[in-house]
């Protein structure tokens, strides 16, 4: 009919109850659905590929995302057929147990007893709504990220440091800090590593040992041996 497509309506009766007394009829139009869906609508599902969103690497995430996440990664039988359409949080599988099962498994196992299990199911609930109503206006500042200089010196124990130990160039635009900075992944090295290993490097910020504050380079003393000290804390540390 000239490119028209005619939908007919179509009529759907089901019951809700056993004794077929609570019946639904349902009204609609047989189309054809989109090739997409939320991560609870595949739960269980297995596909050949899939195209997934884990949200955004500068969203600070919670403990639900990494069970949602786990759930989208979990799809597809071969991890080549897996396409992600941006780069998600360093931090997205760092959420620790998920308190469900971990309580429900203590339970079972005869480690806590049913009020103990509730008592701490109200403790998680009361941390889930609190870390909700938190500000996360600084995240992008204060999210912990990997220097891998620091790890080795410290015998291969991990180290973490806020982000802006390691944005050497005072970086604001999202782009920018992914590309110079989150991206550098296990290669990342901060500005007190950067500047030991590499003393002509192009740094302008560093970030001060005793007060903590992001500065220029040139209000730092010139020994950088042990300690990043600025001017400032010499005169008030104790």
């Amino acid at each position: 009919m000239g490119g028209i497509s005619v939908l007919k309506p179509k009529v759907v009766i089901w019951t809700r109850d056993e004794a077929c007394q609570a019946t639904v009829k349902r009204i609609g139009f047989t189309v054809v659905p989109e090739f997409g869906g939320t991560i609870h609508g595949y739960c269980g599902d297995t596909l050949d590929a899939m195209i997934g969103d884990l949200l955004e690497w500068n969203r600070k995430p919670c403990p639900d995302d990494m069970h949602k996440a786990y759930i989208s990664k979990s799809r597809i039988r071969s991890a080549e057929n897996l396409l992600l359409v941006q780069p998600y949080s360093p931090h997205l599988f760092r959420q620790g147990e998920m308190p469900g099962p971990k309580i429900l498994m203590e339970l079972l196992r005869g480690k806590i007893t049913p009020l103990d299990a509730k008592a701490e199911w109200k403790r998680v609930e009361k941390e889930k709504a609190k870390a909700s109503n938190e500000s996360k206006g600084n995240w992008n500042v204060n999210m912990p990220l990997p220097c891998r200089q620091c790890t080795e010196n410290a015998g291969g124990t991990e180290v973490w440091k806020p982000m802006q130990h390691f944005n050497t160039r005072g970086l604001t635009l999202l782009d920018d800090l992914w590309r110079k900075v989150v991206a550098q992944g296990q290669d990342l090295v901060c500005r007190k590593c950067t500047q030991q290993l590499f003393p002509s490097s192009d740094v302008k910020l560093m970030v001060c040992d005793t007060c903590g504050k992001v500065l220029g380079y040139m209000t730092f003393h010139g020994d950088f041996n042990f300690r990043f000290d600025c001017i400032f804390s010499s005169v008030f540390s104790i």
